[in-house]
């Protein structure tokens, strides 16, 4: 099945009128001295239409004009729908198709060359979209957010409750344009689309532009290869996938919006980028996703970022963006100018890069161990790490590493790591890589412990096969920073890989004697010796080989 549009999904739009006929349409002079304005059909006259079979049309000459449908029902577009229009689309967009045959003659756009107006039955509202500056003919799919205030009204500002009247607006002052030059197609009102089915390729962002161009809806719009949107986007498909396309979320040319990538379904993208151009930007929600996966690519200029538990998201660039709350596993990624990332209960970063975060902290967990081997680089102003309130005496383990902190421990506000130890209990950070500064706005203490290392030995027979179930005994040898006999690893048994570990801070290379055995069930081994030396800074990798005791 090919991708569709869902109409019942989060994100849809209502066709206000195709202008297929001239019925509840008119032409309005606003201002000038040019003479009435004249509404007429686009075929025959003009001959451009963007949808259906004809168009409503009219001749801008020394005017200001306007091209209106009247919708007696009205729409309510107040936030929380609490106007009395019969369609409620709260905070919604109105996407208009309209020409202008003499663009190089409009007004620039502050002067309200190109305008999208509401009105009420009374006043009206208007909203600069384009003038001779920014436009340069052709039909487009204007769009405009209500929730942007208008840039000028006539009366009074329209009652945005109860929306009677939808129209396009050319404005050209005092020049002489004598010919047939304003065209106005199919309008919509809503907040994006939702898309369905699967893809037939690998190129879900340009089937859902190819379906919306079927329709005539206008909301993406193709260059380049690149597919542009000034609408919310949906996409509650199965196995919908994207390979190396992008998708630009832009203004819709009233003014600055916050769109939505919504994931209900199963998407794949791979190499792919999201991002946003001038003022607009977006929040990408994978939250309520069946399964998500993203492998590359980039996510620029969000708002916000949030994903749910069990998703894959590996390689992705974050580039100049809001707040994210991470549910999921997110490795071998960068994050670059970004606002505060918050790791939640499911969450974790790997190897991840974050750079001059924008955020007071650049990551907000409660664990040290949801943030694990990745790089720090601060501005000068912000923390690594925000751990909020530890409120019983634990321990963590810190192995990132960390540029342009301070260096010790203060209140500056650039301390790698924030905690708020609770009075009478102790927080202990075992360190590997450095020794990370703290700010600790609580009464309770904090020890840094840092050089932490692993020893990890693992245990085969002689094909090399790992032992499960070998018990394994370590102890420190003479020489090393620990007494002669301390305890390492005492009487632990080796996991499906063969192996036990241990990590902690040495003071110097530590030699170590032990033995490992496997007698309690079958195979049976004999007891092999352990011996090396683990080094304060590398940690040691040790395997050994026991003889088969059967």
């Amino acid at each position: 099945m090919a991708v569709s549009i869902n109409t019942s999904g989060t994100y849809a739009v209502t066709r206000i009128d195709t202008a297929d006929t001239l019925t509840n349409w008119a032409a309005t002079t606003l201002e000038g001295a040019g003479g009435g304005a004249s509404l007429l059909a686009s075929v025959g006259t003009i001959d451009l239409v963007a949808e259906g079979t004809d168009a409503r049309a009219s001749r801008v000459n020394k005017q200001r004009v306007l091209i209106a449908y009247t919708h007696a029902a009205g729409y309510d577009f107040t936030t929380g729908s609490t106007g009395t229009g019969a369609t409620a689309l709260p905070d919604g967009n109105v996407y208009i198709w309209a020409a202008f045959l003499a663009a190089g003659s409009a007004l620039t756009k502050v002067n309200g060359g190109l305008q999208i107006c509401l009105g009420d039955g009374t006043n009206r509202s208007f909203w600069n979209v384009a003038g001779s500056d920014t436009y340069s003919g052709g039909f487009v799919k204007w769009a405009v957010n209500t929730g942007v205030t208008e840039s000028e009204n006539d009366g009074a500002t329209a009652d945005l409750g109860d929306i009677t009247e939808v129209g396009f607006v050319c404005d050209v002052g005092g020049t002489t344009t004598r010919f047939d030059n304003m065209v106005v197609d199919a309008m919509e009102a809503g907040s994006g689309l939702t898309f369905q089915g699967t893809t037939t390729g690998d190129l879900l962002f340009s089937e859902s532009q190819a379906i919306d161009s079927n329709t005539a809806i206008g909301i993406l719009s193709e260059s380049n290869g690149i597919i542009f949107s000034q609408g919310s986007l949906e996409f509650s498909g199965t196995a919908q996938t994207s390979s190396a396309e992008t998708l630009v979320f832009v203004d819709a040319l009233g003014g600055a919006y916050t769109y939505s990538f919504d994931v209900t379904g199963t998407v794949t993208l791979t190499n792919s980028t999201i991002t946003s151009s001038g003022l607009a930007d977006f929040d990408f929600d994978t939250s309520g996703a069946t399964a998500f996966t993203m492998n590359g690519g980039s996510l620029g200029g969000f708002s916000t970022v949030t994903t749910g538990s069990g998703q894959t998201m590996s390689g992705i660039v974050f580039q100049s963006g809001g707040t994210s709350s991470i549910s999921n596993t997110i490795s071998s990624s960068s994050f670059n100018l970004c606002d505060t990332i918050t790791v939640t209960a499911t969450g974790t970063l790997s190897g991840c890069t974050i750079d001059n975060s924008i955020g007071a902290s650049s990551v907000s967990t409660t664990s040290l161990a949801k943030v694990t081997g990745c790089s720090f680089t601060s501005d000068g102003s912000n923390h690594a790490v925000d751990l909020g309130t530890v409120a019983a005496t634990t321990s963590m383990d810190w192995d990132n590493s960390f540029s342009g902190y301070a260096v010790s421990d203060g209140a500056t506000g650039n301390e790698v790591i924030k905690v708020n130890v609770a009075s009478g209990q102790t927080l202990t950070i075992n360190s590997s890589s450095g020794t990370p500064s703290v700010y600790n706005t609580g009464t309770g203490t904090v020890n840094v412990v840092s050089g932490q290392v692993t020893f990890t030995l693992t245990v085969t027979d002689t094909s090399g096969t790992p032992i499960q179930g070998a018990m394994v005994y370590v102890t420190a040898d003479a020489g090393g920073g620990l007494a002669e006999g301390t305890v390492i690893i005492n009487k632990v048994t080796t996991d499906v890989n063969g192996q036990v570990s241990d990590t902690r801070s040495l003071g110097s290379n530590q030699p170590i004697v032990g033995r490992a055995r496997k007698s309690t069930t079958a195979p049976y081994y004999k007891t092999g010796a352990v011996v090396g030396t683990i080094s304060s800074t590398a940690g040691l990798d040790l395997t050994i080989q026991l003889l088969s005791d059967e």
